[in-house]
């Protein structure tokens, strides 16, 4: 490709493709992209970008071989359309992006389990290219296989984000931050639906509103500001009333305190966020967990970080809310907790050193710290991480319909989405920290580690000129790299042409054993008539019509076995190209070749063909591995009891845009122990009778890599079943 003129796109299209000329240090005239072929065939341009389900099929069908480099297949591989939408729809309608993604991919399946419908319909309305046809169910079956259908169709690999955002920074000379493709997939949970009884359905049909009781200040978790319920209870509320198709009353107490009296007096239906297994109110009843958070402790900043739970005796903390100390006391029933309601009051204790610090959700420590001051208090340590303070929607008793309606719903909720909720409302944590009392022991680690660190450098120096003749082995072994790969594949290749070479000889003597069957009748017909025309020429009784009728039934018997002979050679006659042929071709030739041996053994073929069917590929490679499959089950059946019939079935039909070949036997079945390993290279059960394990192996290659087929194997109740399918392709 060095030099040479390459017609490629100038935006990101092409940057996969600029990363693969990059890489092999290729040297090229780059040129405007093109559409059509005239300007190749014309070569005003050497090589050109193309999508592989239509130019290749374009140049085939104009006698063109052409050459596809694939950037994939050299590391650069990427996707190409692409279903996204906003972070903003994700957040306030989460149902419908779910939706639309299973429509979406519902929509592909169906396209590529119905192609010919789907190829009828491009090609009546809109078919703005002016294909025909058979360039349609070209383009469809390439797109089926590129998908990933029936393996990982419609997923995003992360990782293979992450490569392609480096392949763009390399390429596209510009600064990109690629922490915001952190959480750029979307994940898709089809495991729980919603499904609400006709009761439930009922309730929010009557219930024009549900009265929320928020909890006035707890912002960044919960909040009413602004006239709107804010906070991460609120992006929670919000998704509840996007899949519900309900409204909200808020009722705001205006201190926390009155928040019990309203739930107690069933002035609200909800109250918006309560500790799940500390209930206030004996007649507020807790939703399933919505979220989970654990703690963090606050203190001055000349404190010592809190490294173990010995720390925290002896010393008074300050907590918000009844809940978290009841949490906390159930793990540290020894410690000093009070509760402060007022950060402000909070912040005057811990200052004066009247409290040892403050214990706060590690969701909003970050946010505590902020408003005490950064330069007055740190985070200093964590607390109860494995056993987070569990958070529901609080229910008012009576309202036992909106309870279960609620718990379906949080339960589709899944953990990522609860992580995206949590992250949209944290700040980004800042810890300063001097640990005075940790100087000490550092400064003996760090004198240990010196030690180390100078005896490792002694070390390394003995090793110098060990690690400098390996950098020049190394130099030589890159330099020579390339070429050594090249040799490598063209001995694979040889070894694989080799192997089918040997696949074939190994079949040899039986095909020899097939010429003596098929040779003997018209043997036989040739020696009774040279000695009837002895025996009338001594006797005298030769005439004319004699030696007509000796010569046509002469030359008949030698036509015969003529064929035989052609039929042989055809079968071991290599193939270059792949070709369109009528499967039934190679089915019936391998019977005719293999009937005589069959029927020596009293092996009845019953044979069930569904018309004319096309594929593409080698017939005589499927002819070489019908036979393969077919002697096989010959073995088999002769390895069973004598006195019991002996039946091999073929049957072909069409099913949706495949065709499916079945081979089937009653010859007991292949061992469950080796069925696996039937196909793999020189494995063989006929040690005794010199198998060679590769015909099998062969058969399997033929049809899956040169022919981009399917087989399988499976034990029916009376033999072994081996199942082809190929792709039928239109003429």
């Amino acid at each position: 490709m060095s030099n040479k003129k390459i017609a490629l796109y100038e935006n990101i299209h092409g940057v996969s493709l600029k990363a693969l000329l990059e890489s092999r240090n290729i040297s090229y005239t780059g040129m405007p992209i093109i559409d059509k072929l005239e300007k190749l065939i014309n070569k005003e341009v050497d090589i050109m970008t193309a999508y592989l389900s239509h130019e290749p099929f374009v140049a085939k069908s104009m006698g063109i071989d052409t050459v596809t480099f694939d950037p994939k297949d050299y590391g650069f591989g990427g996707y190409g359309d692409i279903l996204f939408t906003s972070k903003k729809i994700l957040k306030m309608r989460p149902e419908l992006v779910k939706k639309m993604y299973s429509v979406t991919k519902k929509g592909w399946e169906y396209a590529f389990d119905h192609q010919d419908e789907l190829v009828d319909i491009i090609y009546d309305r809109y078919n703005t290219l002016n294909k025909s046809k058979k360039a349609l169910k070209y383009e469809a079956e390439i797109l089926k296989k590129i998908s990933g259908i029936g393996n990982d169709f419609g997923e995003i690999n992360a990782d293979k984000v992450k490569s392609i955002s480096h392949l763009y920074s390399f390429m596209v000379t510009k600064k990109y931050d690629r922490s915001v493709l952190d959480d750029f997939i979307y994940e898709y949970n089809n495991k729980l639906e919603l499904t609400l009884t006709q009761e439930e359905r009922d309730y929010l049909k009557r219930k024009e509103t549900i009265r929320v009781c928020v909890q006035p200040q707890l912002i960044p978790i919960d909040g009413f500001v602004d006239n709107r319920h804010q906070g991460l209870v609120g992006d929670f509320y919000k998704l509840l009333a996007s899949e519900l198709d309900i409204k909200y009353e808020y009722i705001v107490p205006k201190r926390p305190q009155e928040l019990d009296d309203l739930a107690k007096e069933n002035n609200c239906d909800l109250v918006s966020i309560i500790a799940t297994k500390q209930t206030r109110s004996p007649n507020i009843k807790p939703t399933n967990t919505l979220f989970k958070v654990s703690f963090a402790i606050i203190t001055k900043i000349n404190r010592s970080f809190i490294k173990n739970d010995a720390m925290l005796k002896d010393k008074r903390f300050l907590v918000s809310y009844d809940s978290v100390k009841a949490h906390i006391l159930q793990f540290y029933p020894d410690m000093d907790i009070e509760v402060i309601r007022t950060t402000q009051e909070m912040k005057a204790l811990v200052l004066n050193d009247q409290a040892y610090g403050i214990i706060t959700f590690d969701f909003i420590s970050d946010l505590l710290v902020d408003q005490i001051g950064y330069d007055n208090v740190k985070i200093n340590g964590f607390l109860l991480p494995d056993d987070p303070l569990e958070a529901s929607i609080g229910v008012i008793e009576d309202e036992r319909i909106l309870l279960d309606i609620l718990n379906k719903s949080i339960a589709r909720l899944s953990p990522k989405l609860i992580t995206t909720y949590t992250n949209n409302w944290k700040l980004t944590r800042h810890i300063k920290e001097v640990d005075y009392s940790l100087v000490i022991e550092v400064v003996i680690i760090f004198l240990i580690l010196s030690i180390f660190a100078v005896i490792w450098v002694l070390t390394i120096k003995k090793k110098n000129t060990i690690l400098q003749q390996a950098k020049d082995e190394i130099t030589v072994l890159n330099s020579t790299l390339e070429q050594r790969v090249k040799v490598e594949i063209e001995k694979n290749e040889r070894q694989r042409l080799i192997m089918m070479q040997h696949s074939r000889l190994a079949q040899m003597g039986e095909m020899i054993s097939m010429i003596s069957h098929q040779w003997t009748q018209p043997l036989n017909v040739l020696s009774l008539l040279s000695q009837t025309i002895v025996l009338k020429y001594k006797i005298g009784k030769i005439d004319e019509q004699m030696i007509d009728d000796f010569k046509l039934n002469s030359q008949n018997q030698i036509i015969q076995m003529s064929n035989t002979i052609k039929d042989f050679r055809n079968f071991f006659k290599p193939e270059k190209e792949k070709v369109i042929f009528d499967i039934t071709g190679p089915i019936d030739h391998a019977l005719s070749i293999l009937r005589p041996l069959l029927d020596v053994k009293s092996i009845q073929v019953n044979s069930s063909l569904e018309g004319s069917l096309f594929i593409e590929g080698f017939p005589n490679e499927l002819e070489q591995s019908l036979i393969n499959i077919i002697n096989n089950a010959k073995d088999a059946l002769l390895e069973n009891d004598a006195e019991k019939e002996k039946i091999i079935n073929i049957s072909l039909t069409q099913k949706s845009s495949k065709v499916r070949l079945i081979i089937e036997d009653n010859g007991q079945g292949v061992p469950e122990e080796i069925i696996e390993k039937i196909f793999d290279p020189y494995f063989s059960t006929k040690t005794e009778k010199n198998g060679m394990g590769i015909g099998l192996y062969m058969t399997k290659l033929i049809i899956e890599e040169h022919m981009n087929g399917t087989i399988n194997v499976e034990n029916t109740k009376d033999g072994a079943r081996f199942i082809i399918e190929f792709f039928i392709v239109e003429v």
